[in-house]
C-alpha cells in the first residue's frame, strides 16, 4: 500500500522547520567570523538537522521517491534548497 499521503505530511513538516529555522542565519556575514548566541545556534542546528531529514525522506523512502516526479515546483526547490 503506498503511504506518500501521510509521508508527505512528514516532508513537509521538515520543510516548514527547515525553512523557518533557517532565518537564523540571515544578516550573517560570511566575511566577519559570526558571533552566534545560543538561540541563534540552535536553531540553525535545527535547520541542518531538518534539511538533513528531508533528504534522508527523499533517498530513503520509495513512496516520496515515486510520488516527486509529479510534485509541485515547491518540493522540488526545497529538495533542492536542502
Amino acid at each position: 500500500m503506498r503511504t506518500y499521503p501521510s509521508k508527505g505530511v512528514v516532508l513537509h513538516y521538515h520543510f516548514a522547520k527547515f525553512q523557518l529555522n533557517s532565518l537564523s542565519l540571515r544578516g550573517l556575514s560570511p566575511t566577519n567570523t559570526p558571533v552566534f548566541s545560543m538561540d541563534r545556534k540552535e536553531s540553525a542546528n535545527i535547520a541542518i538537522s531538518s534539511a538533513m531529514a528531508c533528504l534522508n525522506m527523499v533517498l530513503e523512502e520509495p513512496d516520496i521517491r515515486d510520488a516527486i516526479v509529479g510534485a509541485p515546483i515547491f518540493t522540488h526547490t526545497m529538495v533542492t534548497f536542502s
